[in-house]
């Protein structure tokens, strides 16, 4: 996905979700991958399915504010990221070298993420 092979991102994480059970951490990858191809409808399809799974089980708000940073999105990658942080997601450590959040970086409040978790 990040030598962007959309067509083929696309598709293995397909397969990998439908390997999976289908999991939601495979599940928000795809929806990353339709944002950096550019898809953004079937993107945001990704999102309301994932909150359908969120009624009934886990999903980390950290997988959320990936898709929604694909989408450029910084608002909803923000709030979301806040969450995965209240929630204490274990992908947060990650939250500084993650290419899919490259775009929110320059925001302050990533910036006090970063700090507040140490990294």
């Amino acid at each position: 996905m990040q030598e962007g092979l959309h067509a083929q991102s696309i598709s293995e994480l397909q397969s990998a979700t439908s390997l999976s059970g289908p999991s939601p951490i495979y599940m928000a990858q795809v929806g990353v991958a339709y944002a950096a191809a550019g898809k953004n409808a079937e993107a945001l399809s990704v999102i309301d399915q994932l909150q359908k799974v969120a009624r009934n089980s886990y999903v980390s708000s950290y997988d959320l504010a990936q898709i929604y940073a694909a989408l450029g999105d910084k608002q909803h990658a923000m709030k979301s990221l806040q969450s995965a942080y209240d929630e204490r997601a274990v992908w947060m450590e990650y939250l500084k070298v993650d290419p899919v959040l490259g775009s929110l970086r320059s925001q302050p409040h990533f910036q006090d993420l970063v700090r507040q978790m140490g990294l």
